[in-house]
């Protein structure tokens, strides 16, 4: 009985030896597997990270050779072109605007808290808005400022940008109105009838022009 007691004491001894080895084996192997995953993260956040910086450097990069390429004439080379040779100018000058700023919003939505990315995004705006202005084009030239005004860069000049599109636009409606108004005059007073009268004197016979 003694004996038997004996035995069943060493097995019993044994399973509670194998069984603490088996936890704290598998305590290791939790450990060892937790650490595993924890690099397994940092690695990839790493990645992420490496891959972020790659897309923001060539969206910069990119930014700024559109931003090189944008080149807003100024009034007085305008006055000096036909009016077929302005429109061109003007709608070359309009596209690369558009693509710089385009790019610069790219540049500024990889990188929000970037605050060079922020400016350019402002300088394409404001580029673009210049544009769009000379070529009265005054909807256009209203969005660019006020894009430019929400960023917060320079609020003030922001706001003054937004004024002068007003201002031109009204300016341009009051011309358009004087001239309707002077032709409206003119036709009271008989003149564009004397006018029309002698264009059609000096028509060439046969022929739609005149001499």
């Amino acid at each position: 009985w003694v004996r038997r007691n004996r035995a069943v004491a060493s097995v019993a001894a044994l399973a509670a030896a194998l069984l603490l080895v088996g936890t704290g084996a598998a305590g290791v192997w939790v450990a060892r597997a937790e650490r595993a995953k924890r690099a397994a993260e940092v690695s990839q956040r790493e990645e992420a990270r490496r891959v972020q910086t790659g897309l923001i450097h060539d969206a910069r990069q990119r930014a700024e050779a559109s931003q090189a390429k944008v080149l807003v004439p100024t009034a007085e080379t305008l006055g000096s072109l036909s009016s077929e040779d302005r429109r061109q100018r003007i709608d070359g000058a309009l596209g690369a605007a558009m693509r710089s700023l385009q790019d610069a919003q790219l540049w500024r939505g990889l990188a929000p808290d970037d605050a060079a990315a922020t400016r350019h995004a402002a300088e394409a705006g404001r580029g673009l808005g210049e544009v769009a202005l000379l070529g009265e084009q005054w909807s256009l030239a209203a969005e660019a400022f006020e894009q430019v005004r929400g960023l917060g860069v320079d609020s003030g000049r922001a706001q003054r940008d937004v004024d002068r599109v007003q201002e031109a636009r009204t300016a341009e409606a009051r011309r358009q109105r004087e001239a309707v108004l002077a032709i409206l005059a003119r036709a009271e007073t008989g003149q564009l009838s004397e006018e029309a009268r002698g264009l059609e004197r000096k028509r060439i016979p046969g022929t739609g022009c005149f001499s």
